[in-house]
């Protein structure tokens, strides 16, 4: 036999058998398209394109749970809120992809809230869930830090009526400093460069990040290679070292001044926690302890400054693209607040449609298209399929605040859908899932709820918005399909309502 008759049969060989893998790989898995490359699996097929559209596609084709490899990862995709419900109350579904870059920058293991699992997930929220509570989080005692900045914001817009304005660094400040109040009980100067880093790292970053993008599913491209971007895991860790430096110099300071008989903020009762903690296996012991320590202050910033931050955003969008819309909330301000009262949050029961508005825009808006990405922690039977350990699950929350079968007129901006018919309260959709459902549900949505409240509120209490003129058209659509949708940039004007 020819020399290249037997390599023709080696590798023809080689390639059946790799079939015969890849076929009693997928064969019990949910259905997904073909063309799942050796090493880098479907990835190559989404660039430059938007993962929600295909994914609209893929659901009609495979069915409202479908498969696919993106780079070495396998993935499942859910595309219906009934399954994801019933996925996300299981335990089996609580767990976080080993992504390289969350794991470098949580120093090799799932630490903190956002990228941990088991215990120290447990432990770590449950913690963060009772104190933020204890320190009025969702209730009335933080609102003065978050009054102070929408009067921040109330004086820059005042200075700058009837000019064109550029809001997406502006909310990005005046949330952030909320939240580093809340964990510092001090706020920065808004010219202060760690101040702006931080808005940097925490808000603009996440808006790059895309949701089937290479950071996630092929990191060793950017980690080896200057192919994609220059440099880029040098400036990553460079990043990752300065924001945690930051956080770490603060609470040292706050180590020093401890006093036990005085919870000043969060970062006190983390330390109260580290300090009485004996329990060699707690999350909270000893070097461990203050690692995760570290990583819950970053995680809470990582969860909340890019969400409230963006969604105000898309809410002055949808003022300005809804004018009929922005006076009946601001008839309703009148009626309830009037025009010099601060907004507050007992006024959030007696403005029906406001909330309602609110709603809809989390609805409309669907900021986190796909929530924050699981992982199955252990082989697991669902709708029928084989799931494997370790399987990376998107559950498509914009599929379900767009499902035509539940809301009828998805694509139409109508506030009233979260109203009963006796006009008396706010209607609760099951299909309606802004900050994720079940078990991993956003810890941080009472404090985004009552934030977007006050600044709405504030905001339209005293001006009216519209579109700049010569901006050009709007796009209702998101900037970028990333793991945190934000508006296409635009800008407004402001208009005193007096």
């Amino acid at each position: 036999m020819e020399i290249q008759d037997i390599l023709f049969a080696s590798l023809a060989g080689l390639f059946f058998i790799y079939l015969i893998t890849k076929f009693l790989e997928f064969k019990d898995l949910p259905p997904g398209p073909w063309g799942n490359l050796p090493y880098v699996g479907y990835l190559p097929f989404l660039f430059f394109k938007s993962p929600l559209k295909v994914f609209a596609v893929f659901k009609e084709k495979y069915g409202k749970i479908f498969s696919l490899k993106l780079g070495g990862f396998r993935v499942v995709v859910i595309n219906d809120y009934k399954l994801v419900m019933e996925a996300y109350k299981e335990d089996v579904f609580m767990g976080r992809p080993a992504f390289e870059a969350q794991m470098t920058r949580n120093h090799g293991k799932k630490r903190g809230i956002l990228f941990s699992e088991g215990k120290t997930w447990q432990e770590q929220r449950r913690f963060a869930i009772r104190n933020l509570r204890m320190l009025g989080l969702g209730k009335h005692s933080m609102e003065s830090s978050i009054q102070l900045e929408a009067r921040e914001l109330i004086s820059f817009f005042s200075n700058n009526i009837g000019k064109p304005i550029q809001l997406k660094n502006k909310f990005n400040a005046s949330v952030l400093n909320s939240l580093w109040y809340i964990c510092t009980g001090d706020r920065f100067e808004v010219n202060d460069p760690n101040f702006l880093f931080m808005i940097d790292m925490f808000i603009n970053n996440m808006q790059q990040l895309e949701l089937t993008g290479v950071p996630f599913f092929f990191p060793w491209i950017l980690k080896n290679t200057d192919l994609v971007v220059k440099g880029f895991w040098n400036r990553f860790l460079e990043s990752r070292d300065r924001i945690q430096g930051l956080i770490r110099k603060t609470i040292e300071e706050h180590k020093k001044t401890f006093d036990p008989e005085v919870q000043r903020d969060f970062i006190d009762l983390l330390i109260a926690q580290w300090r009485k903690t004996d329990d060699p296996e707690s999350s909270f012991y000893k070097d461990e302890g203050d690692l995760n320590m570290l990583l819950v202050v970053v995680d809470l910033f990582l969860a909340g400054a890019e969400t409230t931050s963006s969604t105000l955003q898309w809410a002055m969008l949808y003022m300005i693209e809804y004018p009929e819309i922005q006076e009946k909330v601001q008839k309703e301000i009148d009626a309830v607040i009037g025009p010099n009262r601060e907004p507050c949050l007992d006024d959030r029961a007696n403005m029906l449609y406001t909330e309602a508005t609110l709603n809809e825009i989390h609805r409309f808006c669907s900021l986190v298209p796909f929530s924050v990405f699981h992982s199955t922690m252990e082989d697991v039977k669902f709708a029928g399929f084989k799931i494997p350990k370790d399987t990376v699950i998107l559950a498509n929350l914009r599929d379900a605040h767009y499902d035509k079968g539940y809301w009828v007129d998805p694509h139409n901006f109508r506030p009233e859908r979260f109203i009963d018919d006796a006009n008396q309260k706010i209607v609760k959709h099951e299909a309606f899932m802004p900050f994720s459902t079940g078990k991993r549900t956003c810890l941080g949505d009472s404090m985004a709820k009552d934030s977007l409240f006050i600044f709405f509120t504030s905001l339209l209490q005293k001006f009216r918005v519209e579109k700049d003129p010569d901006f050009g058209p709007l796009s209702l659509e998101p900037n970028a399909p990333t793991l945190i949708v934000a508006p296409c940039p635009f800008n407004i004007i402001i208009k005193n309502r007096t």
